[in-house]
């Protein structure tokens, strides 16, 4: 455990670099302490339009001033035309805006399981929206099953185990 772990009440699920980030410019981040730092990763790929561009920044500040988030369970005009310029723009018929990568991954579990790909992906009831449930260690398994092996031999991290029998517990799709 480093300096910074023993002070902070965020579980230590990643070693964290001892830096502390305040503003962004571009491709550049700056720490507290007044360095500079060029942001290879995006901000783990969060932030790929890079940071405090002014139209960015106003079209930010413009969209919150009004409405700032609404559940995909209603109709939202701005990402039904953003949906139209991509799939004009693309191969697609529809498209799928996912929050996270869990999210992204179950909405393709489920697109395979409405094209009929395998038994595996049947198994989810894709017209029944309580099923969106974020079965992630599904998703996750179901894909070298519906794309096949990772390149180059890459192996998955294991499914869960359960501490009481030592057995991998399969998600509920897979029981």
């Amino acid at each position: 455990m480093n300096a910074s772990q023993e002070t902070s009440s965020i579980l230590p699920t990643y070693a964290r670099a001892p830096v502390a980030f305040e503003r962004g410019e571009g491709a550049w981040l700056e720490a507290t302490d007044g360095s500079r730092y060029l942001d290879f990763g995006a901000g783990i790929a969060v932030a790929v339009l890079g940071y405090s561009h002014p139209h960015l920044v106003n079209a930010l500040i413009e969209q919150g001033q009004k409405l700032w988030h609404v559940s995909n369970l209603f109709r939202i005009p701005q990402a039904e035309a953003l949906g139209a310029k991509l799939t004009q723009a693309t191969f697609a018929d529809y498209v799928f805006f996912a929050n996270s990568g869990a999210e992204a991954l179950e909405g393709t579990r489920k697109e395979i399981a409405a094209l009929g790909v395998n038994a595996f992906a049947q198994s989810c009831d894709v017209g029944d929206p309580a099923a969106f449930t974020g079965f992630l260690e599904a998703a996750r398994a179901a894909l070298p099953v519906v794309v096949g092996p990772a390149p180059g031999g890459a192996v998955a991290p294991p499914m869960a185990t359960s501490a009481a029998s030592g057995q991998r517990a399969a998600p509920p799709a897979l029981r």
